[in-house]
C-alpha cells in the first residue's frame, strides 16, 4: 500500500510572550516564562532564573562565578524493530514506533486534555472531526501516524473517504501511504530523489524523525522532538531499503 500527500502538520502561528525584566543595580533576581502555542499542538512553558550581583553600599565584595556545569550527555535513541511483510510496512512501522509508541492506532496527542469517548480506531472520521470541534485549544493528533486536523481534512477530501468510514487499521494505513508518496516514495523508489532528500522529506511531515542536523525538523515546538538519532535512521532505511527490497516495494505503490 503508499503513498503521495502530505500536507504538512499546519503550524500556521507561533506566538511567543515572555516577560523579563532586566534586575536593576539593586541585585534582585528576575524570573520569566515564555510560551509557545502551535495549532493542534498545544502550548509549552518554558521558564529560567536569571542571577544579579547584589552592590553593598560601601564595599563591594567580588563574587567567583559558578563552577560551568556540563551537560549530562543524551542516549541515543535508536530505532526499533522493524515489523511488516513488505518494505513499505516496515517504514510504516518505523514511523508510527516515533509517533505513536505502545499505543499504535488508538494513539491520541499526549497534550490532549480531554480525550475522545472511544479508541480511535472505533471511531468514524466524522466522530474524530466531533471530537476536534468540541474540545478546542488542545492537541488533536491521532491515530498510529498522529495525524493532525488539518492535515486529515485534506487526505480525507483528496482521498475521497466517506465520513462514515471508520478510523480503523485500514484507513489509517491508507492516509500514511498518502502521506509516504507526498514526500515522494515513488520518486524515491525511481530514483529521482536520493534517501536523504527522502528522510529529510519525512522528517518534515512526522516531527519523531529527524532531519540530517539530527533533530526533529520541529524540535521544540510543543515539546516535540526526535525519537531515533539520525545514524539510527540512516540504519533502519539500510534494513527496509536493500536493493532487493526497494524493487518489491515500488511494487506496492498505491496509483493515485
Amino acid at each position: 500500500m503508499p503513498l503521495r500527500a502530505t500536507i504538512i502538520a499546519g503550524l500556521s502561528s507561533l506566538c511567543v510572550a515572555s516577560c523579563f525584566e532586566p534586575a536593576s543595580a539593586g541585585g534582585l533576581s528576575v524570573a520569566y516564562d515564555e510560551f509557545r502555542f502551535i495549532p493542534d499542538f498545544g502550548i509549552e512553558p518554558t521558564s529560567a532564573t536569571k542571577g544579579h550581583l547584589v552592590l553593598a553600599p560601601y564595599r563591594v565584595r567580588a563574587r567567583a562565578p559558578a563552577p560551568a556545569v556540563a551537560p549530562a550527555p543524551v542516549a541515543a535513541r535508536r530505532a526499533p524493530s522493524l515489523f511488516g511483510e513488505t518494505a513499505t510496512d516496515r517504514l510504516k512501522s518505523l514511523i508510527a514506533h516515533v509517533e505513536a509508541g505502545r499505543n499504535g492506532y488508538d494513539a491520541i496527542v499526549y497534550s490532549a486534555r480531554i480525550k475522545p469517548g472511544k479508541r480511535p480506531s472505533q471511531m468514524t472520521i466524522s466522530e474524530i472531526y466531533a471530537w476536534i470541534a468540541a474540545t478546542p485549544n488542545q492537541g488533536h493528533a491521532i491515530g498510529r501516524y498522529q495525524i493532525i486536523p488539518q492535515t486529515l481534512r485534506s487526505l480525507v477530501s483528496r482521498s475521497g473517504l466517506p465520513l462514515s468510514a471508520r478510523f480503523d487499521e485500514t484507513t489509517q494505513d491508507f492516509l500514511a501511504d498518502l502521506l509516504l508518496e507526498d514526500a515522494g516514495y515513488s520518486a524515491f523508489l525511481d530514483g529521482e530523489i536520493e534517501r536523504v532528500e527522502f528522510m529529510n522529506n519525512l522528517a518534515q511531515i512526522w516531527a519523531g524523525l529527524p532531519t540530517t542536523a539530527g533533530s526533529s525538523y520541529y524540535h521544540g515546538i510543543a515539546g516535540n522532538r526526535a525519537g531515533i538519532d539520525w545514524r539510527s535512521f540512516q540504519s533502519a532505511m539500510d534494513q527496509i531499503f536493500s536493493s532487493k527490497n526497494a524493487s518489491v516495494a515500488r511494487s506496492e505503490v498505491l496509483n493515485f
